[in-house]
């Protein structure tokens, strides 16, 4: 039965514990290993090849860090952002916001805002 090895619990560990299928295979996990852990419920899939450890929370940080795996290409900006740095008076918003380069189609989840950006966003 695979299991997660010693280097996907350290990056689960130190990324809100969610990865892309992209950094699993990576770190040596088989597109078989990666079906069969979600089949076990070990991995829940989250959106565009991003999965989620089934038993952590799904907080705001690995909501946000799920969407920096989902579009690389995009940013937490605003109030999100101003939260995750510790800034006082960021209002109640409590939805992520989310800003990706101009023209760029990106279907988002509910509870995110969606910001069209000319500048590069670099990751």
């Amino acid at each position: 039965m695979p299991s997660l090895s010693p280097d996907v619990n350290a990056w689960l560990a130190s990324h809100h514990c969610v990865i892309s299928a992209t950094r699993l295979r990576e770190l040596g996990t088989s597109a078989h290993a990666i079906r069969t852990l979600r089949e076990r419920g070990v991995l829940t899939h989250l959106g565009r090849r991003v999965y989620r450890l089934a038993g952590a929370p799904l907080t705001e940080e690995s909501r946000m860090a799920a969407l920096c795996l989902m579009f690389p290409d995009a940013l937490i900006t605003g109030p999100s952002a101003g939260r995750l740095r510790g800034l006082r008076g960021m209002g109640w918003d409590l939805r992520i916001h989310l800003a990706v380069p101009h023209g760029r189609h990106v279907r988002v989840q509910r509870g995110v805002v969606l910001h069209q950006t000319s500048h590069h966003v670099v990751g």
